[in-house]
């Protein structure tokens, strides 16, 4: 199937509208789609459980302005917990960084690898050895 390009007015001047050339209309071309299966009709979108999960969470809280403060509370009682849990995990880091290798040590935005080993053991992440790469530099 080739395309064609449907120029002046349809359906605007300044839209450019590809369709298969054996479609003679917008209207047309949208009639057929709309009996076609989207690769992403399936339950939950094709996103990962995290992403759908987060999604599902912000699709409770409602529509408007309250929906919005609610989600902003939420996110700004997360980020007070991991800073504070930064904070506490930052001289663990800086000793890590002081036994460090060289190139580690002259970071210029050095790597809070205590932190990253909390978020990752809270998150349930099995990636046992990333903050060690971190700490000794990736190969």
């Amino acid at each position: 199937m080739s395309a064609q390009h449907l120029g002046k007015g349809f359906p605007s001047p300044k839209a450019k509208q590809y369709v298969p050339s054996d479609i003679a209309s917008i209207g047309a071309h949208m009639a057929e789609a709309i009996g076609l299966e989207h690769p992403f009709d399936a339950e939950g979108r094709g996103l990962q459980p995290d992403a759908y999960a987060a999604t599902q969470w912000l699709r409770g809280l409602g529509r408007g302005g309250a929906a919005r403060a609610a989600a902003l509370s939420a996110r700004q009682r997360r980020v007070r917990v991991i800073r504070a849990v930064a904070q506490r995990l930052e001289p663990v880091s800086a000793e890590v960084r002081r036994v460090g290798p060289q190139h580690i040590r002259e970071m210029v935005q050095p790597i809070h690898v205590a932190l990253v080993q909390a978020l990752w053991d809270a998150a349930g992440i099995a990636d046992s050895s990333l903050a060690l790469d971190l700490a000794c530099g990736l190969e």
